[in-house]
C-alpha cells in the first residue's frame, strides 16, 4: 500500500510523484516540471519522503529518532595570520547550513537536524568551504561606472584609458591572491549512537567539527 500527501512549493508548479510499478509499487518516480517556468528559478531543491504501510510494526520498531547538532568549528588552519575569512558549508543527511566570514580560532555553528532513520541507515555529516582572500572581497564591487558609460561608442581613447586605469588600480591588490580551499570533511555514524564527538577535516590541520547525537 502507498500514500501520497499534498506537496507544497514556492513556485507555480507541483512535483508529480507516481508509485511504480502501479500494480505493485517498489519505488516512487518523481518529475519536477521546470520547463517553461518564468522567471527561470536560479535554485531549486526538494526533500521527498515516501514510505509503505507497516501493519505489523516490524519496520517501525527499528526506526531510531535522533537529533544531530553541529555545535562548533575549530579553525586550526591559519591562512592569513589570524585575519581569516572562512566560508563554511555543513550538511547533515542533505540538510545544509552556510556560514560566511568566520574568523578567529573557533566559532559556534549550532546547526540542529532531526532525523528518523531505520537501524540500517546512517547519519552522514559533510563539510567543505574556503578561506576568502582579497579577490573575493572585490567580487561584485561597484566600479563606479554604469554600463551605459563603459559601452558608450563615442568614448575617446583618453576616456577609455582613464576607465581602464581606474579599474586596474581598484583591483590591483587582488591580482596575486587566491581563495584557499579548506579540507573536505565526511563521516558516518549509526543512528543508535549517542554522545559528543569531534572529527577532523581531510587535512587535519585545517579544522575540527564538534557535534552531538542525542535521542528525541
Amino acid at each position: 500500500m502507498w500514500k501520497i500527501t499534498p506537496q507544497t512549493s514556492s513556485l507555480p508548479i507541483q512535483p508529480r510523484i507516481t508509485p511504480y510499478p502501479s500494480g505493485n509499487p517498489r519505488v516512487l518516480r518523481v518529475v519536477i516540471p521546470l520547463r517553461g517556468v518564468e522567471p527561470p528559478p536560479q535554485e531549486y531543491g526538494a526533500i521527498i519522503s515516501g514510505g509503505w504501510s507497516d501493519p505489523r510494526g516490524t519496520e517501525t520498531a527499528q526506526i531510531q529518532r535522533a537529533r544531530v547538532t553541529i555545535t562548533k568549528i575549530y579553525m586550526d588552519g591559519d591562512y592569513d595570520s589570524g585575519g581569516d575569512e572562512w566560508h563554511v558549508y555543513v550538511g547533515v543527511n542533505g540538510r545544509w547550513g552556510v556560514w560566511r566570514n568566520l574568523s578567529g580560532w573557533e566559532q559556534p555553528l549550532n546547526l540542529s537536524v532531526d532525523l528518523d532513520l531505520h537501524s540500517t541507515d546512517q547519519i552522514s555529516i559533510t563539510a567543505c568551504g574556503f578561506e576568502a582572500d582579497v579577490m573575493h572581497d572585490y567580487m561584485g564591487d561597484d566600479s563606479g561606472y554604469s554600463w551605459e558609460q563603459i559601452s558608450d561608442p563615442n568614448l575617446t581613447q583618453a576616456q577609455r584609458e582613464a576607465i581602464e586605469d581606474r579599474i586596474f588600480w581598484q583591483l590591483f591588490g587582488s591580482y596575486d591572491d587566491r581563495n584557499d580551499q579548506i579540507g573536505y570533511f565526511s563521516t558516518q555514524r549509526l543512528p543508535t549512537e549517542r554522545g559528543t564527538f569531534e572529527g577532523f577535516s581531510e587535512n587535519p590541520r585545517d579544522y575540527r567539527l564538534r557535534y552531538t547525537i542525542e535521542g528525541r
